[in-house]
């Protein structure tokens, strides 16, 4: 079966040239982009504490918080720049630990890791938190 598979791509690789070759065989390479560069870190604050931190965030780098819905276990914030679509997810681990994950898309495929990072670096600044220099980026 995957000799079969392997003909198959070869075959479309041949007849068919750059972007529509890669998207017949799979498009491992576009698709993959689009679900990395997504930030995440989990911070030793109450979820109550790290909304706070990520609104005053927001308010500070000037990204707007166009929805901000969610219970006491989580919290969801859409946000938006000039060039920028951001989801924050905000999850509670523990009644002392909640888990943030930021996502900016520009667009539908590409996604900005640094500005989630940003975001992420700015709230446990003003958690008072001490910023570890990795964020992990959720592949």
């Amino acid at each position: 079966m995957n000799f079969l598979k392997l003909g198959l791509a070869v075959l479309c690789l041949s007849i068919f040239s750059g972007c529509a070759a890669v998207a017949i065989t799979g498009g491992s390479l576009g698709m993959g982009y689009t679900v990395t560069n997504v930030a995440r870190k989990t911070v030793n604050h109450p979820l109550d504490q790290v909304i706070w931190a990520v609104m005053d965030a927001s308010e500070k780098m000037e990204i707007k918080v166009v929805k901000n819905k969610g219970n006491e276990e989580e919290r969801f914030i859409e946000a938006t720049t000039k060039k920028l679509n951001i989801s924050i997810q905000l999850e509670s681990i523990t009644p002392k630990t909640t888990k943030m994950t930021v996502n900016a898309r520009d667009g539908i495929f590409l996604k900005d890791k640094s500005t989630a990072n940003a975001i992420i670096l700015k709230a446990e600044k003003i958690l008072g938190a001490e910023p570890d220099v990795k964020i992990a980026a959720y592949p």
